[in-house]
């Protein structure tokens, strides 16, 4: 079980499960944030948006992580990264922890990344999917595709406080409970 905290998974691409049709997409896209009947696969098993498109003057939550359609610049990562991951391990779940979203304003596109409480809800949702208490179901790697949260959370150079230092925390604790959490390191 590996979950990719990123801009969301396309689900519907047919190497990740799903139908591999644009109109799949596009259905999937026009119901984002509500249950989809496309959603899970077979190949992508579990999924939450902590930063849905839907309400783009607030910051809620939904059950659709799927990548996002507006934005070339940062969505796609995630689906990218899960094509690779599935490649390279082609048994394992993918679980989809979207943390990413982009909002249209008038003819512009502007990407939008977490702030450390979407990204330590992340981080608690890869390790209690189901939000029951018990962290056996918890995915065994969690991979953080991050970017623009400073020098990096174990670096010697780390002059970051508060909340990145509850952040790494955050990360020390999925670590002892036995995931195996890849972070960035750099900017």
């Amino acid at each position: 079980k590996i979950a990719l905290i990123s801009t969301g998974i396309d689900y519907t691409h047919a190497s990740l499960g799903g139908e591999g049709t644009p109109e799949a997409y596009q259905k999937a896209w026009q119901y984002a944030g509500v249950p989809f009947d496309g959603f899970p696969t077979k190949v992508v098993t579990k999924g939450w948006d902590f930063f849905s498109e839907r309400e783009p003057q607030m910051i809620v939550a939904d059950m659709n992580p799927i990548d996002s359609a507006l934005d070339s610049s940062s969505g796609g990562r995630g689906t990218a990264l899960a094509s690779i991951i599935h490649q390279l391990a082609p048994g394992a779940e993918l679980w989809a922890g979207k943390i990413y979203r982009a909002s249209r304003v008038g003819n512009s596109v502007y990407p939008l990344g977490p702030n450390t409480d979407q990204l330590r809800d992340a981080l608690e949702w890869a390790l209690d999917p189901n939000r029951d208490g018990d962290t056996s179901d918890k995915a065994d790697i969690i991979v953080l595709d991050l970017a623009g949260f400073g020098p990096g959370f174990y670096s010697e150079q780390d002059i970051w406080t508060d909340t990145f230092a509850a952040m790494a925390q955050n990360i020390q604790k999925a670590a002892a409970l036995g995931s195996l959490v890849l972070v960035p390191q750099g900017v």
